[in-house]
Formats: structure tokens, C-alpha cells, sequence
């Protein structure tokens, strides 16, 4: 039973997690920048943006790496490896929080792998959202869509000036072809199998429905190392589509 959780990040998503001190009673420490005082047990959920993820590491105690819970977007695996983080447990949130103090808008699609995987489903539970525990293997999946998605649709609509919504209405055939060029990189790098084309179609369905629910979002190209960059570096192809989008978005790579 989860009794004791510091939360590393006062946003958004930190300040709603923390509210389940009020729901469950159960303790908890919000920490802001510059602060460390973590609780001597419990889940550490980190919810800072992905640049201060070292910041936070190099205080946080090697004995507590296993206690580490990472809820960022984006490839976060390869900062891993290079970290030494071998035993920590990550999440991909689908919810929305507009501001903070804000009720958390349920996506119904969360899910958490790793040894604090249990915990986190019970804190997200417990604040009457949804969350389920995956393996690592489907969790690998299910983040590369949502990577892919922040990734492609940002993009897109940076070089068009446009929102998800038009792009799935007016340049589908350009997700799809994104979409299915990024997924080639992912799945290269991390030594997965390439999925069937049926597969990779149903894919680039599942990301204009989702899409077409927030037609009115505009993206752009944002936290390169750990988006668009991520492909990039392991591209270095300026003939490659990704490359001539990136050309015409005036991004810098």
C-alpha cells in the first residue's frame, strides 16, 4: 500500500499528483526547483522537463535509482543506457492538465512499466485516474507511438502552418510516410522487429484519430534531443524525408 511518494517538479503534473495527500492520506513530499529533501521511502516520481533530468540524478542517492520514476515524452531509453539507469520505472501519461491546480482530464491510456510500476498505478488510481502496468517490451511500443506522434504531427505542422487537424485532413499521405521512416529508425536502434505493413498502418490510423479528437491543436518541433533530434542523430541522411521537412520547417539541425 503506497504510504510515502516525493514528487520531484512543481508543474502541472506534479501539483496533480500531489493531490492525492488529500484523497488517500498518503504522505507527501512536492519539491521545487532547488529543492532535495526526498522522503526516506516510497515512489520518487520526476516531473521536471527532460533537460533537468541530470540535475535531478546527480542528487538523488544511487540506492534510490530504483525508487526513480520518469514520466517525460519523448526517447528517454538512450539517456538511460548512458546514465547507468538500468532498474528505474517510466510512464507515459495521456492526461491533461491546463494549469496548474487544475482536475487532471483523463485520456484513459496511461500505463507504467518497471520495479515502481504497482505504485504508480495505485497514486494514479487513486486520483481517480487510469493507469495499468505494462511490460517493458509493450511499453517500448506504446511510448514509440506517442514519440512518433509528437514527432511527425509537430512537425507537419510547423512546415504547413497548420493544425493536427488539417494535417490529417490535407497531408495525410506525408504522415504516413513520416511516420512509417521514423518507425524504421526507432525500431533499427532498439533492436525490434519492424512491424507488418498492416501493422504500421493501423498505426498511422490510431495517430490521426487521435488527431482529429484535439483537431485544433498546432504543434511544432519542440525538445529536439529527445524528439525529432533523437531520429535525426541516427539518420544523418539529407536525402531522407524527415530531412527535407525539417529543411522547410527552418529547423536548425
Amino acid at each position: 500500500m503506497l504510504k510515502q511518494v516525493s514528487i520531484i517538479g512543481a508543474g502541472r503534473v506534479g501539483h496533480a499528483l500531489a493531490q492525492i495527500d488529500q484523497t488517500e492520506g498518503v504522505d507527501v513530499a512536492l519539491l521545487r526547483r532547488g529543492e532535495q529533501s526526498i522522503l526516506p521511502t516510497g515512489p520518487i516520481v520526476v516531473c521536471t522537463r527532460n533537460d533537468d533530468l541530470k540535475t535531478v540524478l546527480d542528487w538523488i542517492p544511487s540506492d534510490r535509482h530504483s525508487d526513480l520514476i520518469f514520466i517525460q515524452n519523448g526517447m528517454l531509453q538512450t539517456w538511460f543506457a548512458e546514465a547507468g539507469l538500468q532498474n528505474v520505472t517510466q510512464g507515459l501519461l495521456y492526461i491533461a492538465v491546463s494549469k496548474v491546480g487544475d482536475v487532471p482530464v483523463d485520456g484513459r491510456r496511461s500505463v507504467v512499466t518497471g520495479p515502481q510500476a504497482d505504485a504508480f498505478v495505485e497514486l494514479m488510481n487513486g486520483l481517480g485516474l487510469q493507469c495499468r502496468a505494462v511490460s517493458p517490451s509493450e511499453y517500448v511500443f506504446e511510448m514509440l507511438e506517442k514519440l512518433l506522434w509528437n514527432c511527425v504531427f509537430g512537425l507537419l505542422c510547423q512546415v504547413h502552418d497548420a493544425t493536427v487537424g488539417d494535417i490529417v485532413l490535407h497531408h495525410k499521405d506525408s504522415v504516413a510516410r513520416l511516420t512509417t521512416e521514423l518507425l524504421d529508425v526507432a525500431c533499427t536502434d532498439l533492436g525490434h522487429p519492424l512491424p507488418s505493413e498492416d501493422a504500421q498502418a493501423a498505426l498511422v490510423e490510431r495517430l490521426c484519430t487521435y488527431s482529429l479528437s484535439i483537431k485544433n491543436y498546432e504543434g511544432a518541433v519542440k525538445e529536439w534531443r529527445w524528439r525529432n533530434g533523437w531520429f535525426w542523430e541516427r539518420q544523418q541522411n539529407p536525402d531522407c524525408f524527415h530531412a527535407s521537412l525539417l529543411q522547410s520547417a527552418n529547423v536548425n539541425f
